[in-house]
C-alpha cells in the first residue's frame, strides 16, 4: 500500500464518523468524571490523565460523545486542500469548503475578536479552561485553515484575539510572550509563542498593518531568546516537561514560515541550530518522546517530524530524507492496515491503539498530504 492509498483510507475512516471522535484529553466532557471531579483541580488532572494513558477505551461508559474538534477540522480541511491543489479533484474540493463552512460557523460574528477551542473542558497544572472557549493554538490553526487564511476580516479578528485577550507574560523593549490561553496566568510556553509570531507576521504582511509585524518581531525574538546551548528548546521557562519531541518541532516549523516574512541571520542561526537539535530527537525513522525519555512513541511526534523536515526540505535548510524515514517507520509501526486509523503511542512493551481523531488520523493526514505537496 503506497502512501496515497493510507491517505485516501485513513480520511475515509474520518469522513464515515463525520470527522468525530475521541481526543486524549477528552475526560472532563463525562458527566460522571465531571460530577465527581467537581471543582477540584487535582481531581480534573487525576481523571484527564488517567483516560489519557489508558490503552482500553472507556469513553462510551463514561458517557463521552464523540465531537469534532476545530484543530483536528482544520487540519483536514488543510489536507483537503493539498489534495485537490496537488490532484485537481473537486471532490476534496467540496469536502475542503464543508469543513471551513463549519469553522466559520462555530465563531461568535458579534464579538470583535475571533478564535476557537477544544471541544471538550481542559485542566492543566495552572489554569481551567471551558469547553470551546478561546485558545491561541486552537485559533491558530483554524487561522491557517484554507479559505479563512486569506479572509482578511477573520485574521484581523484573529489578531485582536492574540492581543488583547491574551494576557501579556512578559514584555520589555525587545521582548513579548502571551499566554496559551485567556486564563493563564503564569506560564509562558514557547511553542504557542512562536505559532502566534509568525501567524501575527503574516498577518501583517496581508493586511499591511505594522503594528502585527512589530508585535510578531518581539514575540518570535522572545522564542529565540528562550533557546538552549543544545538548540532545542524546554516547554516552558518554569515547565517540568523538558525538551519534548513535537513541540520543539512546532517551533523550529514556525521560525521556518515566519522566515519567509522577516529574515534575518538571527533567525536562520536559530533554526540550523534547532534543526541539528532535533535530528537527535529521532533514531532512525523512530521519533524519541523527549530528551528525557525515549518511550512513548507518539503519533503526533511523528506527524511533525514528517512535516518539519518537509518543510525544511522544500526551504533549502535540510538535505536529508529524515522525513521520509519517519513517514515509512510509522506506517509499518503506528498505521493499523485492517482498520484504517494510526495508533495514539507505542510503548517499549505494548502499543496505546486507541483511535483518536484529531491527535492520530487528523495530524498524520496533513502529515501526508504535506509529503506528497511539491517545494513551492
Amino acid at each position: 500500500m503506497d502512501v496515497l492509498d493510507i491517505l485516501l483510507s485513513a480520511l475515509a475512516w474520518a469522513k464515515k464518523r463525520d470527522y468525530a471522535g475521541y481526543d486524549p484529553f477528552d475526560a472532563l466532557s463525562s458527566p460522571v468524571l465531571k460530577k465527581v471531579a467537581g471543582n477540584s483541580k487535582i481531581m480534573r488532572i487525576i481523571f484527564t490523565q488517567t483516560l489519557k494513558r489508558s490503552p482500553i477505551n472507556i469513553r462510551n461508559l463514561m458517557k463521552i460523545e464523540p465531537t469534532r474538534n476545530p484543530k483536528g477540522v482544520a487540519l483536514f480541511a488543510s489536507t483537503y486542500d493539498m489534495m485537490y491543489n496537488i490532484y485537481g479533484d473537486k471532490r476534496y474540493l467540496k469536502e475542503r469548503d464543508s469543513l471551513v463552512d463549519w469553522l466559520f460557523k462555530r465563531c461568535d460574528e458579534e464579538k470583535d475578536f475571533a478564535c476557537w477551542g477544544y471541544n471538550f473542558p481542559w485542566q492543566s497544572r495552572r489554569s481551567y479552561l471551558p469547553r470551546e472557549n478561546g485558545c491561541s493554538v486552537v485559533t491558530y490553526f483554524v487561522g491557517e485553515a484554507p479559505v479563512i487564511k486569506e479572509d482578511k476580516d477573520t485574521l484581523e479578528r484573529i489578531a485582536n484575539f492574540y492581543l488583547n485577550e491574551l494576557k501579556v507574560l512578559h514584555e520589555d523593549d525587545e521582548h513579548l510572550s502571551l499566554s496559551y490561553t485567556p486564563y493563564e496566568k503564569e506560564e509562558q510556553i514557547v511553542n504557542s509563542n512562536a505559532l502566534i509570531g509568525y501567524q501575527l507576521a503574516r498577518i501583517g504582511n496581508l493586511t499591511g498593518d505594522k503594528n502585527y509585524s512589530q508585535k510578531s518581531k518581539k514575540i518570535m525574538d522572545w522564542v529565540i531568546s528562550q533557546q538552549k546551548k543544545n538548540g532545542g528548546w524546554i516547554y516552558s521557562p518554569t515547565s517540568h516537561l523538558g525538551m519534548d519531541n513535537f513541540h520543539n518541532g512546532y517551533v523550529i516549523w514556525a521560525l521556518m514560515k515566519y522566515c519567509g516574512y522577516h529574515g534575518g541571520e538571527k533567525i536562520k542561526k536559530s533554526i540550523d541550530r534547532g534543526l541539528n537539535f532535533y535530528k537527535t530527537m529521532f533514531r532512525g525513522g523512530r521519533p524519541l518522546y523527549s530528551t528525557e525519555s525515549e518511550y512513548p512513541v507518539d503519533i503526533h511526534n511523528c506527524a511533525q517530524g514528517m512535516i518539519t523536515f518537509k518543510e525544511a526540505k522544500d526551504r533549502g535548510l535540510y538535505s536529508g530524507d529524515l522525513h521520509e524515514d519517519i513517514l515509512r517507520w510509522t506506517i509499518d509501526n503506528m498505521w493499523d492496515h485492517k482498520k484504517n486509523y494510526f495508533y495514539y503511542q507505542k510503548h517499549r512493551l505494548w502499543t496505546n491503539k486507541v483511535p483518536y481523531i484529531r491527535w492520530s488520523q487528523a495530524w498524520m493526514c496533513y502529515a501526508m498530504a504535506r509529503y506528497m505537496q511539491e517545494a513551492e
